[in-house]
């Protein structure tokens, strides 16, 4: 049965003409594809809205472009007047709305969709679904709850998001549910050996340099257990890399034997931003609100301040003491 939350929001789109649906800054495919495939949703399931949007701060990472539906993504510069709904889709924390942050305001009503544990959003009515592997599985459910059947465009950006925020279906957050989901996707259209060439079997030339980049600068900590790795500005610059390009380093990280908590710090030019992903026990999300950021407990974010050597060593000693307080559990 669809949680009280989830039919508040389709009695709130029932009294209304416009929808935007807001993504996260520095969008992952979990974002875009669960903003995409809510968009499918309203238009089908309610064919009474005169005008559904998808809004991101920041553009579509180019590796996430093959989906052809990604070109639908709006600067919020381009918002037509005030929404009289405003979704935020994947979103845990205001902040992260970023310059869709007046959008999300001037709405004359607010919602937020998300599966984030960490979700600090108050005083805002939200359909929010820890136990969801991805933010588009609560949106898979939605469609099957409205009765609504999407195009393949749309059940690829859906197939994209709950693949990439579960590690291509590996993560400890996966359910039956999660596979029935991802089915139920393939039924409607999305053709997951397609999405998988794109997603994991394809880099840039730019991607490829970052990620030697990063490996070069690995360095281990407590005892092997923590990996930090580094991208500067510099060499962001020199490798022509964007943002999308550094999509999965830390996984190299985290995947190195021994390691039970590793980082990527990358200089940007809007600042220092850092992934966090950690093994059963050590809790990156807890890491990650430390610097005001959140996630989940195995893979996180944050933005941090300062100079990049300064920040590498704030990460440094919280992946440690958060992962010798797990050891202490343990024993």
């Amino acid at each position: 049965m669809m949680p009280t939350s989830g039919q508040l929001l389709f009695d709130m789109l029932q009294n209304a003409g416009s929808v935007a649906l807001v993504a996260h800054v520095s969008p992952d495919m979990d974002a875009l594809g669960a903003s995409l495939g809510a968009r499918e949703l309203l238009r089908q399931g309610f064919p009474a809205l005169e005008r559904v949007d998808v809004f991101c701060q920041d553009p579509v990472p180019e590796s996430y472009a093959f989906l052809d539906l990604t070109r639908l993504v709006l600067p919020p510069e381009r918002a037509q007047g005030p929404y009289d709904l405003c979704v935020a889709v994947d979103v845990a924390s205001y902040d992260r709305l970023g310059s869709c942050a007046a959008l999300f305001d001037r709405a004359r009503a607010r919602f937020v969709i998300d599966h984030h544990g960490s979700n600090d959003f108050e005083n805002v009515p939200r359909l929010l679904l820890p136990q969801s592997a991805a933010t588009a599985q609560i949106v898979v459910d939605l469609c099957l709850e409205r009765g609504v059947r999407l195009s393949a465009e749309a059940a690829s950006c859906l197939y994209a998001g709950l693949s990439t925020d579960t590690g291509n279906f590996s993560f400890e957050a996966v359910t039956p549910g999660t596979f029935r989901a991802a089915a139920w996707l393939v039924e409607q259209g999305a053709k997951p050996d397609w999405i998988t060439q794109h997603l994991y079997r394809t880099r840039s030339m730019p991607s490829v340099r970052a990620l030697g980049r990063a490996l070069d600068t690995m360095r281990l900590s407590a005892g092997g257990r923590v990996a930090l790795l580094c991208l500067s500005l510099a060499d962001r610059r020199e490798v022509g890399a964007q943002d999308g390009d550094y999509e999965g380093i830390v996984n190299y990280g985290i995947e190195t034997k021994g390691v039970l908590a590793a980082a990527l710090v990358s200089q940007r030019d809007e600042g220092i931003r850092c992934s966090v992903r950690t093994k059963e026990g050590v809790d990156a999300a807890a890491v990650a609100r430390r610097f005001g950021g959140g996630g989940h407990p195995r893979a996180a974010g944050m933005s941090l301040q300062g100079e990049l050597d300064q920040a590498l060593e704030a990460v440094r000693c919280a992946l440690e003491e958060a992962v010798e307080e797990a050891c202490r559990t343990d024993s």
